[in-house]
């Protein structure tokens, strides 16, 4: 423990992350911080239900009736929930309702879907042309994706918007980016590697270089004045020289025996040049696009469009969210962030958050994004032994929902030198036995042995804590690529599952029972995807051997789930036309979208109303049928709640 220091602990899977920041929580209380003045602060919901049950487990364990009885005043919760506790307590000062609600992702989207609607019939005739535009550049889906990332990230979008205001300031700083592209893509091809295997290819096209000669001759002949100009001071001359070389196509084996050693100096030249080529080729072929003038006036024009779009956007869900007093997971942070800011003139808020917290513990930081790292610094004031903080850097999976990894770097290089705290390595494996351990070391300590990039983090090796269990890690190799290195990888597998269970003098632990025999369900298969699952299944079933799929997906993100969702959302309102649709297509009633095209063109009026219409007046039975269920699911909802139909 260090007392009086913050600290930062950089901990691996197995570690005991959590099992540390409990022992730090109960230092503070310990050492006389009252129980509300100690905030911990996780990631997700299930990862702060774990705290506050270690917690509650360790008070227990000690028979500490006094703490247990305070338990209800402990500040264990997620970002989202911290900062919702916030707005509603300051929600004058953060210019929002004291009754606002916090819209689930499912009512989100179909927010979502209704102001993008409205979006595409705007009476604005120069947003309608900034649609259109930008429709035809890259289409009306993408648009519509490309708009949904933004918003769904709009704390970073904020910024890039904000310095394309003055659109000329804009185009200006985009050619400097795109001179400064050039010279550090010309720059890698100063490497005296890539430079020698210059010289070489010159030196033996000075001597072999020839027109209609056999291929090393043809291949020196084309690419002499390509080399040379790799030489060349002007930047665009360069430019142009190594885009050359990457369409000049010779081989690494090209040559006779007639050119003795120069034959191999060649083949290895030539694979330097290509490798240094190949690894910069996307940069090569488009930087010559991005440097032309017209191209971007053009791209500076759609991205002006694309600034249009996504505020016209933002005002309209702004718009609908107020009208129903609501708040998404992203307006939680942000509002929370903007009442946070040290730079506001009216910082009572902060003054106050500042004294009740005498200390701030974050789980698992490697996930956090912008937002929430800005609050927990806002919170710490000028107090420097004030932050616990734990993570791992290669542990960070959230980067789709705006988590950046580099800003858990940044926070460990806060600790040391700004808060002049101390920095932690948790180096025990409490999870894994030792042959893992060490296969993991081994492995990663090769794969991951830099950190040049602000996402890029070192292995650091760890020590397996559980040294009387033993374990192995067999490595089985097959062909990579087609089907039949597949299939043989799937029967590789099998072939190890029968071996265990048949008995290869290995045993389980399952706790009091004592050591038994492998069983078929001991074992798990994980796949990086499913791409190659039905290969598994195959040979599964052809071996008789027991198997479960597991779908790796969370119970609300099913389509199962989802389909009731559906129908609940549309017997709490008929006029959810959305929900209907879902319900209709889904495994309930199968309407086809042919059939609902036709149910929707019968008539006017909501989606339901002409489902009713098309069922009195149609042939179709299956739609007879969806309306009759649903009309008596709705009569039902006339005398009990939805959550009991």
């Amino acid at each position: 423990m260090t007392p009086g220091r913050s600290v930062c602990v950089n901990a691996s899977a197995g570690s005991g992350k959590t099992t540390r920041l409990v022992e730090q929580y109960f230092e503070h209380i310990e050492g006389g911080a009252p129980i509300g003045a100690v905030l911990a602060l996780a990631f997700n919901d299930e990862a702060a239900a774990n705290m506050r049950r270690r917690i509650r487990e360790r008070t227990m364990a000690r028979g500490d009736e006094r703490t247990f009885d305070q338990l209800h005043w402990a500040q264990v919760m997620t970002f989202h929930s911290f900062c919702a506790q916030v707005l509603k307590e300051f929600h004058l000062q953060a210019g929002v309702p004291s009754n606002f609600t916090v819209i689930e992702d499912m009512d989100l989207a179909v927010l979502m879907d209704q102001a993008w609607e409205e979006l595409m019939v705007t009476p604005d005739p120069a947003l309608r042309r900034d649609i259109v535009d930008a429709c035809t550049a890259i289409g009306d889906r993408r648009l519509r994706q490309t708009i949904a990332f933004l918003y769904e990230r709009r704390a970073r979008a904020a910024e890039a918007l904000a310095a394309m205001e003055d659109r000329e300031a804009f185009l200006e700083g985009y050619r400097r980016t795109c001179q400064d592209r050039l010279r550090e893509v010309l720059g890698r091809f100063d490497d005296p590697a890539f430079t020698g295997a210059v010289g070489t290819l010159l030196r033996l096209a000075d001597r072999y270089a020839k027109e209609d000669g056999g291929r090393a001759a043809s291949y020196l002949h084309k690419a002499r004045p390509l080399l040379l100009a790799c030489g060349d001071g002007d930047p665009r001359t360069r430019l142009a020289a190594l885009r050359g070389l990457l369409e000049v196509k010779g081989a690494k084996n090209m040559g006779d025996k007639g050119m003795g050693k120069d034959k191999d100096a060649l083949g290895a030249a030539y694979a330097t040049l290509r490798a240094f080529l190949e690894a910069e080729e996307e940069e090569l072929l488009y930087l010559p696009f991005d440097l032309d003038p017209d191209h971007q006036e053009a791209a500076v024009g759609h991205l002006m469009a694309l600034r249009a779009i996504f505020l016209a956007y933002a005002a309209l869900m702004d718009r609908r969210k107020a009208e129903g007093n609501a708040l998404d997971f992203n307006d939680l942070l942000l509002r929370a962030q903007w009442l946070l800011s040290p730079d506001r003139p009216d910082d009572q808020v902060l003054d106050v958050l500042r004294e009740r917290y005498r200390y701030v513990l974050v789980d698992e930081y490697q996930d956090t994004d912008l937002p929430q790292d800005r609050i927990v610094r806002a919170l710490l004031g000028e107090e420097k032994g004030k932050l616990f903080v734990v993570g791992d850097g290669k542990q960070s999976i959230y980067l789709f929902r705006g988590a950046d990894v580099g800003i858990f770097k940044d926070m460990r290089r806060f600790v040391r030198t700004e808060l002049q705290g101390a920095e932690e390595e948790q180096e025990n494996n409490f999870r894994s036995c030792p042959e893992v351990v060490a296969f993991v070391n081994r492995l990663f300590g090769r794969i991951m042995d830099r950190e040049e990039a602000d996402w890029e983090f070192k292995y650091a090796e760890v020590r397996a804590y559980r040294t009387l269990d033993r374990g192995s890690v067999t490595v089985v190799q097959v062909a990579k690529g087609d089907a039949d290195a597949k299939l043989a990888m799937a029967r590789a597998v099998a072939d190890q599952i029968e071996r265990l269970v048949a008995g290869d003098g290995r045993a389980v632990h399952p706790g009091e029972e004592g050591p038994r025999p492998p069983r078929y369900g001991d074992v798990a298969v994980l796949l990086r995807g499913r791409t190659n699952l039905r290969y598994y299944e195959g040979v599964l079933a052809e071996r008789g051997i027991p198997y479960a799929v597991e779908k790796g997906i969370g119970l609300f993100q099913r389509q199962e789930v989802m389909d009731i969702g559906n129908a609940l959302a549309f017997l709490g309102n008929q006029a959810d036309d959305v929900a209907l649709y879902g319900v209709l297509r889904s495994p309930y009633f199968g309407l086809s979208d042919e059939t609902l095209c036709r149910v929707v063109a019968a008539s006017s009026g909501q989606l339901f109303s002409r489902l009713r219409k098309f069922a009195d007046e149609g042939p179709d039975e299956e739609v007879r049928r969806a309306y009759a269920v649903l009309s008596g699911l709705l009569r039902r909802c006339r005398t009990v709640p939805v959550s009991e139909v």
